[in-house]
C-alpha cells in the first residue's frame, strides 16, 4: 500500500502544491483546510504514515493539536512535521513533533524530511 500523508494546511495555494509533490513522489494524500476536518478524519481510525501540519489554523493551533496526538496511545506513533512561516523549530520540540519545516520551503528539504519520516 502506498505511504499515506494526512496534509493539515488552511492556506488553500501551499495545500494544494504540497499535495502535488507528494503524488508526483507516489503517495497518497488526504489534506485538510481546518482542524474540524482534520479531527473528524482522525476519528475514523484513520491511521497515516505521516502528518504535515501547520501552525496557524482557522480554528486550532497545529502545536496543540499535536500535543493532543501524541498524548493518544492510538495516535501518538504517527510522525509529525509542523509548518509555519511564523513559529520556529522549538515549537515541534514543545508540540513532540518530528520535525519543523519553515515556509516558505525549498522542495528538497521539504521531500528530505518527509523521507525521513516514511521510509
Amino acid at each position: 500500500m502506498k505511504n499515506c500523508v494526512f496534509v493539515l494546511e488552511d492556506n488553500d495555494a501551499i495545500r494544494e502544491i504540497i499535495e502535488i509533490i507528494l503524488e508526483t513522489k507516489g503517495y497518497a494524500v488526504r489534506s485538510f483546510r481546518n482542524a474540524s476536518e482534520f479531527a473528524a478524519a482522525m476519528q475514523e481510525d484513520a491511521d497515516p504514515n505521516l502528518i504535515i501540519m501547520d501552525i496557524m489554523l482557522p480554528d486550532g493551533n497545529g502545536i496543540e493539536i499535536c500535543q493532543k496526538l501524541k498524548s493518544d496511545e492510538r495516535k501518538q506513533n504517527i510522525p509529525v512535521l509542523l509548518m509555519s512561516a511564523h513559529a520556529t523549530a522549538e515549537s515541534a520540540t514543545t508540540a513532540k513533533a518530528q520535525g519543523f519545516i519553515a515556509k516558505p520551503f525549498d522542495i528538497n528539504v521539504f521531500m528530505a524530511k518527509v523521507g525521513a519520516q516514511v521510509a
